[in-house]
């Protein structure tokens, strides 16, 4: 039979370790609030519950006064092992307790049953300060941070570590009397969100700037077939006018030699049709010659950058792709 001493249970009314911060301010409040919750249930009688709650207050700040609590529960469920490990806690916490050494008797006075009759279980992560749960298979207990030695009544253990940025980790081990066990994680680290996002951003980064070369190209081809389309145009312009001085200038041969009957508003016509179609032809001709040719070096440029980027993503094929190796000499 455990030894079983009745301690009173203290009612929680200030935080024994205290800061201005706001993170500590809220940390403060979340474990007042699971040790009210804990001294609600244990007026209740449901002892189980509130061992839990006052487990979460201790794991927000490990206050001495809910390590005397746990220690005093632990001692009336009759799990001596927590009792110890929560009392010497307590005396670690706040040597100047006025009742220390009647918490120092008791712990002198299970210590030989707690070394028998318990597994000494010392845990150790990398890094260090990982908190460490024993899991059940209904509910859970908060046991400290590591590096951590505590006794706990031999059973088959999962402890779980977690660590704020690494992966959870969990260990199975099976505890006897007497027996000191150790227990040791080695934490993986967690991805950020930030280095996450930033993957995600230069993949999105990536396809943009691929849909934006797209694009681009496309609108230079397109581009360069309506430059070409209006070169084209223009030519056919300076073909026309070519045409008007030939023929003007054929009329004012035919007229000077007498084969055409010529009058002065006929000279006049032929002669003006001339002038402006011998100087528009040349102008058009050369001007239709530049955006023709433009615009067939923009479609050209075009088809370059497909092949281009369609080269770049494409990795050339070599015996060694397939599989295949070759040894000796031809």
């Amino acid at each position: 039979m455990k030894t079983n001493r009745q301690f009173g249970i203290q009612i929680i009314t200030f935080i024994f370790l205290c800061s201005s911060s706001v993170f500590a301010q809220t940390t403060n409040e979340q474990a007042i609030s699971y040790s009210e919750r804990a001294d609600a249930a244990y007026a209740e009688g449901d002892l189980d519950l509130a061992i839990a709650l006052y487990e979460q207050a201790f794991r927000f700040v490990e206050d001495p006064n809910f390590a005397y609590n746990l220690g005093a529960m632990y001692s009336e469920s009759g799990n001596i092992g927590q009792s110890y490990n929560y009392f010497s806690r307590y005396v670690e916490m706040y040597p100047g307790a006025s009742d220390r050494a009647d918490i120092e008797a008791y712990l002198q006075e299970i210590e030989t049953e707690v070394h028998t009759t318990c597994s000494l279980v010392v845990a150790t992560s990398e890094p260090i300060g990982a908190e460490i749960f024993l899991v059940g298979e209904e509910n859970e207990h908060y046991l400290g941070r590591t590096p951590l030695e505590l006794w706990i009544e031999p059973d088959a253990f999962v402890f779980e570590y977690r660590l704020e940025g690494y992966e959870t980790f969990q260990e199975t081990t099976t505890g006897h009397p007497g027996i000191r066990l150790s227990s040791s994680a080695q934490l993986e680290e967690i991805a950020s969100e930030i280095e996450n996002l930033s993957e995600e951003t230069s993949e999105e980064n990536t396809v943009s700037q691929n849909e934006e070369f797209s694009s681009g190209n496309s609108s230079l081809r397109t581009t360069g077939f309506v430059v070409t389309g209006v070169g084209v145009a223009v030519l056919g312009g300076g073909a026309f006018f070519m045409l008007q001085f030939l023929g003007a200038k054929s009329d004012l041969e035919a007229m000077s030699d007498g084969s055409m009957e010529a009058t002065q508003s006929s000279w006049d016509d032929a002669t003006d049709t001339a002038e402006s179609a011998g100087l528009l032809a040349p102008v058009l001709f050369v001007t239709g010659g530049l955006l023709t040719a433009s615009g067939i070096g923009l479609i050209v440029i075009s088809g370059k950058n497909e092949q281009s980027e369609a080269t770049a993503t494409i990795a050339p094929i070599t015996p060694e792709s397939w599989g295949l190796t070759f040894s000796g000499r031809f």
